[in-house]
């Protein structure tokens, strides 16, 4: 198994989902053909429906199916767009899902959620300075802490960690208890050089009894990063095997050569495309 995947040590946590799932938008054998622009809006509105029900149970191939049909039936109606552009994103789909959020646009030029989600698209096709003008816009709608978030990943990848912080804060005002904008804000106080306080919010994160895997792991990163050396390994610990422990202090030794702090942050969120992500 690839170690980015086993460990997830590498992560920024983007507002969306990116999941592995297996395509079933074909129907059973047997099944009425819904497809095509003779629907009415209460077939539409239904296959919504089972698009969000086959979202909710982790059914996301088949989920996209649905909403495909949905707004190939109903062009002009915003609410298949919205569901296929996050669907999308959830199986890293990100060129498609960034169509789908530009057509959303097209329908609602002034939809946040809309102007967030091409963002985020944008940031994991490697696009941050194209997402931050969307980013913007969507901090419009100053209760989308979302919004900070991504902004402050998007700022962090334009090697502007002094700015992404600010961000990060900003986001913490409308969801002070989150702990991946929490983790995202000690990745970027990392970048910029800062491994002591990064450290310190980390640690906290770490032992706080919501903390996952994925925040252990950040916080051997953020060791690694600081060439604590010996620290990063005994957290590492914690949820690797051993041959994968060797693996991820080789790995942060391979991220401090990369003098760069904007491609460094890059190299973090290239390495972790298909991990699940929490908003």
């Amino acid at each position: 198994m690839h170690w980015f995947r086993r460990s997830a040590a590498l992560l920024f946590f983007l507002p969306w989902f990116t999941l592995t799932a297996c395509d079933m938008t074909g129907g059973a054998s047997g099944s009425p053909d819904l497809s095509g622009p003779s629907l009415s809006e209460e077939t539409v509105a239904s296959l919504v429906r089972m698009g969000d029900y086959a979202f909710e149970r982790g059914e996301t191939g088949s989920a996209i199916g649905l909403y495909r049909r949905a707004h190939s039936a109903a062009p002009d109606d915003p609410e298949p767009l919205r569901r296929l552009g996050l669907a999308l994103s959830r199986v890293g789909a990100y060129e498609e899902a960034a169509g789908a959020y530009r057509s959303l646009l097209a329908l609602e030029p002034e939809n946040s959620e809309a102007e967030r989600g091409l963002g985020n698209a944008l940031i994991y096709q490697g696009l941050p300075e194209e997402a931050v003008p969307h980013l913007q816009s969507a901090l419009a709608d100053q209760g989308d802490w979302r919004a900070r978030n991504s902004m402050g990943v998007a700022l962090d990848l334009l090697g502007r960690h002094g700015e992404a912080q600010g961000q990060y804060r900003q986001g913490l005002a409308g969801a002070p208890n989150d702990l991946d904008i929490k983790t995202n804000l000690a990745l970027s106080l990392s970048l910029a050089g800062e491994h002591e306080q990064a450290i310190e919010i980390m640690r906290e994160i770490a032992a706080a009894p919501a903390a996952t895997m994925r925040h252990r792991q950040t916080l051997a990163l953020i060791y690694g990063l600081a060439s604590r050396t010996q620290e990063a390994a005994r957290v590492a610990r914690l949820d690797l095997e051993e041959a994968d422990v060797v693996r991820a202090l080789r790995r942060y030794e391979e991220l401090r050569a990369i003098e760069d702090s904007g491609l460094r942050a890059a190299a973090i969120v290239a390495a972790n495309r298909g991990l699940t992500t929490t908003s």
